[in-house]
């Protein structure tokens, strides 16, 4: 192991001193350590800031924070084949390996290569307005159609290949991965299903309707497409808790496997039913 990126939520004090622990630990094993250049003024010993190429070259990318800090380093890593190691220092935490106590054994395993690494499916977000295509995203948890700050109802008109699945009058649409199906996707009633699966799961939000509307899952080779079936314009796209764009009537949003995963270090046996069990049965509040 030769470079390691390193990256924190650096609002909380918790995460500068864990982040620096991590720095001595690897300098002391001669290993270059790199972080954001936001971040290298609160750490000491980093080697330099994380470019574009350099995070291509990294070994490991280490993450102390929450999921949202973990989502920044899926995006950051994406397609790159670097693997990420999480370090949980946030509320629920599911997509992180390690809880803050287990850190050092974390990283003397890291360093043994006692680990292993799950591949985890990230989904090809495309906007797309008049047959023309206005930018293309990456998400490993979700995408997400949501209605502004006034409470009006959207149609969303939903089809998987080319067959229309419905016209759903809802607060909103969420389309996401086995991996973000533990997040809103599962606040909305819809299925958790185990990370090593591959599919796209439909889940309205607040669906408008007498008749229990359930989730809708499209195999990973199959694209979904959500077309805006509303005058008004404060429609939101929101990308793994990103805010990517406002809609306007008759936009479409197609969604499919991206060719890019991300790399999940696994190291201390937990299995997918006993996280499930242990972070989300009975959060803390």
């Amino acid at each position: 192991m030769q470079r390691v990126g390193v990256l924190a939520h650096l609002d909380k004090a918790e995460a500068v001193k864990a982040s620096n622990k991590v720095i001595e630990t690897l300098k002391e094993r001669g290993i270059e350590v790199y972080a954001p250049q936001e971040a290298i003024s609160s750490l000491s010993g980093v080697d330099g800031p994380l470019s574009e190429d350099l995070t291509r070259d990294l070994d490991v990318m280490i993450v102390l924070g929450g999921d949202g800090t973990f989502l920044r380093a899926a995006r950051l890593t994406a397609g790159t084949g670097v693997p990420i190691l999480g370090v949980n220092l946030g509320h629920l935490g599911f997509l992180t390996e390690l809880e803050i106590g287990e850190l050092e054994e974390g990283l003397q395993l890291l360093l043994q290569g006692k680990y292993q690494v799950e591949e985890r499916m990230m989904l090809r977000v495309e906007l797309r307005r008049q047959n023309r295509c206005q930018g293309v995203f990456l998400a490993l948890n979700d995408a997400v159609i949501t209605r502004g700050p006034v409470a009006r109802i959207i149609t969303l008109e939903t089809t998987v290949d080319d067959q229309l699945v419905g016209n759903f009058a809802a607060d909103g649409m969420i389309i996401a991965t086995p991996t973000g199906s533990s997040a809103y996707n599962l606040s909305a009633g819809g299925p958790v299903v185990n990370s090593k699966l591959a599919a796209l799961i439909i889940t309205p939000i607040c669906p408008h309707t007498l008749t229990a509307t359930r989730s809708v899952l499209a195999l990973p080779q199959e694209r979904v497409r959500v077309k805006v079936k509303a005058m008004h314009t404060d429609i939101v796209l929101t990308v793994d808790g990103r805010c990517e764009a406002t809609l306007e009537p008759d936009d479409e949003i197609w969604v499919c496997r991206a060719e890019e995963t991300t790399r999940v270090i696994k190291m201390m046996g937990r299995g997918f039913y006993e996280v499930l069990r242990n972070r989300l049965a009975h959060p803390e509040v």
